[in-house]
């Protein structure tokens, strides 16, 4: 028998707002998890084995300052994370770099210092309420670099999800274009399959004993429209996007032979925001009913 075809729904658990102005509200949560709690029979009645997600939860030192300690996402869900919990999902971290000063909040990704001393106060934070280490990963604003990395590979973290091939433009969304500081990374020639990552270059396949522990699990990317036929530019297959081109992005994914996984993002807002709501309910409608549905399966990290 043919191995199953992994897809990973990842989910960014943050606050609502991704430029947050006084409180921060998380609304988007609770209802994300309501509604793939209902899917999740559906999918796995689908596919023939369970269907498993995967969730990223802030923990970072902007959590603290905004809610008085890391650990309050989990205390404050504590309902939604033993639910999801129970249900075999992954819940790894997704961290951010934010940094308060007198104009408001900044994404310092200039300050190595500060970048590690976000992801290592999250991973002890996350230890704390969950009782061992942290074994996935996923930066904020999909950026990486080859500190950081290696810091992901000391911690023991077993799998990144952070790395979107292809893309060479940041940030993600304009309206924090001014409030980054720092360089933006290049993924263009990152592969587009799991690889172990060079001990001297995170963007590229490690050779042997040159190469990092962790597994790096690439978001999945598809060519824009007007690209080339070379692959160039692609752009990153969120489930919040327009739920028709990402349904025929990943048609043509699962057509190729050479894919290997599928991984697709959003944060947990998209629950609260109706349009995106709607596009990500077409694209789980589009799966449960998928012709090829039975060589499927909604994994863990792990899993793949």
């Amino acid at each position: 028998m043919a191995p199953r075809l992994p897809i990973l729904l990842c989910f960014d658990v943050e606050p609502d707002d991704k430029v947050v102005k006084g409180e921060a509200d998380w609304a988007g949560f609770g209802p994300l998890v309501d509604l793939l709690t209902r899917y999740r029979p559906r999918l796995a009645a689908a596919t023939g084995v369970p269907a498993r997600f995967s969730w990223f939860v802030r923990m970072d030192p902007q959590v603290r300052e905004l809610h008085g300690s890391e650990d309050w996402p989990v205390t404050a869900f504590a309902r939604e994370f033993q639910t999801l919990r129970d249900a075999g999902d992954e819940i790894g971290l997704h961290a951010h770099p934010w940094r308060r000063t007198p104009d408001g909040w900044i994404s310092e990704f200039d300050d190595a210092s500060w970048v590690e001393h976000c992801v290592r106060n999250s991973f002890k934070a996350y230890r704390r309420c969950f009782g061992r280490a942290c074994r996935s990963f996923r930066f904020g604003d999909r950026w990486m670099d080859h500190r950081t990395m290696r810091l992901l590979d000391r911690l023991r973290v077993r799998f990144d999800l952070t790395l979107e091939p292809g893309q060479a433009g940041f940030p993600v969304s304009p309206d924090i274009d001014a409030l980054m500081q720092g360089e933006r990374p290049d993924y263009q020639a990152v592969p587009r399959h799991p690889y172990r990552p060079s001990s001297d270059d995170y963007r590229t396949q490690g050779r042997w004993l040159r190469r990092l522990r962790l597994t790096e699990i690439p978001i999945s990317t598809a060519p824009k429209n007007g690209a080339g036929g070379d692959g160039s530019r692609l752009g990153t297959l969120y489930l919040a996007e327009d739920g028709a081109a990402v349904c025929h992005h990943v048609d043509r994914l699962l057509a190729d032979p050479g894919t290997r996984h599928i991984a697709l993002p959003a944060r947990t807002d998209i629950a609260i925001r109706p349009e995106e709501r709607a596009n990500l309910e077409t694209i789980l409608e589009h799966l449960v009913s998928h012709p090829e549905r039975g060589r499927l399966r909604f994994a863990t990290p792990a899993e793949v």
